[in-house]
């Protein structure tokens, strides 16, 4: 679905979240330089900065973010960044109200559930706090109109998926 909406040049920046240890093996790249990961090395949080950089030094390419919940909230003050830039630059929010990742793992291996379920915000309002559009999407259709919006956007948007949604089964 992501791969039909951005053009073959687009930049798609990743974080550590499940959404994007999925692209991994599901996305297709048509050209070099396209798909960001920072496999391995930890970084929450580093996406939505990352795009920002992508956007500044190549303003003329669709650029867009693909963030958890958790980590996004490690740079969410970058959206103040994007807004003041007027960087059009999508985010995609992957909302399953937790650090999954560290979650399953710690659950692997027996440890108790600590700090790996943190209360999320509202992210439309916290995108209208910022001057942004925000949009929690609940099937296809919706998804494609709020990415499509969000590349014309003179500025940041946040697109909500949030896990176990029926559409994305």
């Amino acid at each position: 679905l992501l791969r039909e909406e951005v053009l073959d040049d687009g930049i798609i920046m990743g974080d550590i979240a499940q959404l994007v240890y999925t692209g991994t093996a599901a996305m297709k790249t048509l050209l070099p330089c396209t798909w960001f990961y920072p496999a391995g090395f930890g970084t929450l949080g580093c996406a939505l900065p990352d795009a920002i950089g992508a956007k500044l030094a190549l303003p003329q390419r669709q650029v867009l973010a693909l963030v958890g919940d958790g980590g996004f909230m490690f740079t969410v003050n970058e959206l103040a960044t994007a807004v003041e830039e007027s960087l059009s630059i999508p985010v995609i929010i992957w909302h399953n109200h937790s650090y999954a990742m560290i979650r399953d793992g710690m659950t692997k291996r027996g440890i108790p559930e600590i700090g790996v379920n943190p209360v999320a915000p509202d992210f439309v309002k916290l995108a209208d706090a910022f001057g942004c559009p925000g949009r929690n999407v609940r099937n296809e259709s919706e998804f494609r109109d709020a990415l499509q919006k969000a590349f014309d956007h003179a500025g940041p948007s946040l697109i909500i998926v949030t896990e176990n949604d029926p559409w994305l089964v």
